[in-house]
């Protein structure tokens, strides 16, 4: 990739930024998900160096056809609606925006991991995410039990 940026006269930590702002996987399959991921990594290794912070490999596990809507009802007015295999799931318009939602899913992955309450989850999405996504707090604990419903469903699919 290196190679591209200078052939291109692109700073590599330009070149960097763009690509992964732009190049964009997903599917439902989490092998494929697991290898398209490592592909990317090697793909732009040896720009790693020029990166400004910690980085996330925008490869995702979802379904293409069940994609979120932004909900329209009383409870959901504010919020995308994820439909999962388990039921659906609530994600707050503050949290899924795109420089937000990455960080959000790895609280709450860590958070399902490690046995954290709601409220100590809700404290951690607030000071990593800011104020603004503390609107979804008096959620927090509904997202906990069916993130881990929906990740122990994902890894006995796995």
């Amino acid at each position: 990739m290196r190679s591209l940026g200078q052939a291109l006269m692109v700073p590599e930590r330009d070149l960097l930024e763009a690509i992964l702002r732009n190049v964009v996987g997903f599917d439902l399959n989490p092998l494929a998900v697991l290898t398209a991921r490592v592909n990317y990594l090697l793909a732009i290794a040896d720009l790693l160096e020029y990166r400004r912070g910690e980085i996330g490999i925008p490869v995702y596990l979802t379904d293409s056809v069940r994609t979120p809507a932004e909900g329209e009802d009383l409870y959901t007015r504010g919020a995308y609606v994820f439909s999962t295999a388990v039921g659906k799931f609530l994600v707050p318009a503050a949290v899924a925006t795109p420089e937000r939602f990455d960080r959000f899913c790895d609280l709450l992955e860590r958070a399902v991991r490690s046995g954290l309450d709601a409220g100590t989850f809700e404290q951690q999405v607030t000071k990593t995410l800011g104020p603004a996504a503390s609107e979804w707090s008096t959620q927090a604990d509904g997202y906990l039990r069916h993130y881990t419903r929906v990740w122990w469903i994902s890894i006995s699919v796995a």
